[in-house]
């Protein structure tokens, strides 16, 4: 589609998934966040900022989407975002997400929600899985594979999507 595009993620599995897609799917850089923010941002610069003019430095991306529950990905999302940038909130996760006045106030920041049950949104993004030749991981459990569902969910060497297939 023609955007830039950074994978981020603490866990191995899902980041060595990255080098494994079809090379239109590959992301143009892959992140361990556990690395943390600073270097993060140094390696976005050094993957998109021209060294021709070193006079200019990313300061973030321009947007984020978060996919997980889990909190940190909404601070360090928040963190590599660029000013006046946008960050979509499509992962659940129980508590309440703490976002810091500082995003709002002064760094201007746009937090949407990614709601992704409409059936329009749902439609564009089938459409959009088949013309482009999208590949999913995933695994699938019946009713009766709960239990490992939810330790393969528990995994942190699960990588794809875990699909809990309700009838045949």
């Amino acid at each position: 589609m023609g955007y830039k595009v950074v994978a981020i993620d603490t866990r191995t599995a899902p980041l060595s998934l990255m080098s494994t897609l079809p090379k239109h799917l590959q992301p143009n850089l892959v992140i361990n966040a556990s690395d943390g923010v600073e270097r993060a941002l140094a390696s976005i610069n050094a993957t998109f900022i021209s060294s021709t003019v070193p006079v200019l430095r990313a300061t973030g991306v321009d947007a984020s989407i978060v996919s997980t529950g889990a909190l940190p990905a909404f601070k360090f999302a928040t963190e590599i975002t660029e000013k006046h940038g946008t960050l979509v909130a499509v992962g659940q996760p129980n508590d309440p997400i703490p976002f810091h006045w500082s995003a709002f106030i002064s760094r201007d920041l746009t937090i949407i929600p990614g709601c992704l049950g409409q059936p329009k949104i749902m439609t564009e993004m089938l459409e959009t899985v088949v013309a482009h030749g999208i590949h999913v991981e995933k695994r699938i459990y019946g009713l009766e594979d709960v239990e490992t569902l939810v330790h393969d969910y528990h995994d942190p060497g699960m990588k794809g999507k875990l699909v809990f297939k309700i009838e045949d």
